[in-house]
């Protein structure tokens, strides 16, 4: 999976802070290539809280006394390794 984060830091650090870039039109593109890293990794992120707050509504279910079926369980185990993943845990 790509660091969007990384990615989009990576260009604004080393191509337009340090000048490297030959005119205007090539630190406007470096610029637009970081904004659409960064517009991703907000996107992920708020795909993370969404799948947290997913999670802690299944979770919720179980508090009040329902059981899961197989694949209610299923869902639920492949929801909570999605967050671990996304979370880097």
């Amino acid at each position: 999976m790509t660091d969007h984060k990384a990615e989009a830091l990576d260009l604004i650090d080393s191509e337009y802070v340090q000048g490297r870039f030959n005119g205007r039109r090539d630190a406007s593109l470096m610029l637009s290539e970081a904004q659409v890293h960064a517009t991703l990794y907000l996107a992920e992120q708020q795909r993370i809280a969404n799948l947290i707050a997913y999670g802690d509504s299944l979770s919720d279910n179980q508090r009040d006394g329902y059981s899961l079926t197989e694949k209610g369980q299923a869902r639920c185990d492949l929801v909570e390794s999605q967050i671990i993943e996304g979370l880097g845990l």
